[in-house]
C-alpha cells in the first residue's frame, strides 16, 4: 500500500519534470514518457 502511494507520487512529480522539460528538449520528453509507462507497467 505505501509503495504504491510512493509510486504514485514519483509519478506525479515526473509528469512535473517532464512538463517542465517539454518546453526545454521535447524529444527527451517523449522518451521519459515512455519509460515511465514501462517503469509503471512493469511494477503492478
Amino acid at each position: 500500500m505505501l509503495r504504491n502511494g510512493a509510486a504514485r507520487i514519483l509519478l506525479g512529480l515526473g509528469i512535473i519534470l517532464i512538463s517542465i522539460a517539454s518546453k526545454i528538449d521535447p524529444d527527451y520528453v517523449q522518451s521519459a514518457i515512455l519509460n515511465l509507462i514501462k517503469t509503471e507497467e512493469s511494477t503492478t
